[in-house]
């Protein structure tokens, strides 16, 4: 509503991942009134994204939800920017953005960026940008994240049903604030909201 995005187009990577995040976002942007007007599917590893690129010109979005990870959501957000008719539709997306090479990739995009991000502890941020001198990135924050779970977990030998029991229902203060776990395993934690 605040963007006034009606129509928009979904490119997912072809992973578990990439169908799950198409099928919350497509179920949850209709349900709000939005019209997905395509959803297109890529490889991991394809590098050529000329037919997706004129397919979601073609669609004229008022968006494109992107889904994916590492060169290959790189690349699609390179082709998109450049091409004249989708290089001025806004771009949206998840965790998956902050990755330092998608977001030089992103910085190049004339339109707008908006997409959702993992939320890290200003300390966690504040030695990791004195330490690196570049911005910090969630996949930082929930690698070291992980080791400090770890770290609390396993503090003595235990069978892999004790280790659930430790993490399943609990929460753990860390780089990226606080992680819940669910009583199935699942992690919920903070998200921020950002615009390039």
């Amino acid at each position: 509503d605040t963007l006034g995005i009606r129509k928009t187009v979904i490119a997912y990577v072809n992973l578990e991942m990439g169908k799950e995040f198409h099928e919350g976002y497509k179920e949850r942007f209709e349900e709000l009134g939005g019209e997905v007007v395509a959803s297109l599917v890529y490889d991991t590893e394809q590098r050529d994204f000329k037919e997706i690129v004129n397919k979601i010109a073609a669609a004229a979005p008022d968006a494109i939800y992107l889904v994916g990870v590492g060169e290959s959501l790189s690349t699609i957000v390179r082709q998109l920017s450049v091409n004249p008719k989708t290089q001025n539709i806004v771009l949206t997306g998840d965790f998956n953005f902050s990755s330092p090479a998608v977001i030089n990739a992103l910085k190049q995009h004339p339109a707008d960026v908006y997409y959702t991000d993992i939320a890290v502890d200003p300390q966690f941020k504040e030695l990791y940008e004195s330490t690196y001198n570049e911005p910090v990135n969630s996949y930082a924050a929930f690698a070291f994240s992980i080791i400090q779970i770890y770290q609390e977990v396993f503090k003595e030998t235990m069978s892999p049903d004790e280790v659930y029991s430790k993490i399943a229902s609990h929460s753990f203060e860390c780089a990226i604030n606080n992680i819940a776990f669910s009583e199935k395993g699942e992690p919920t934690f903070t998200i921020d909201y950002k615009h390039l």
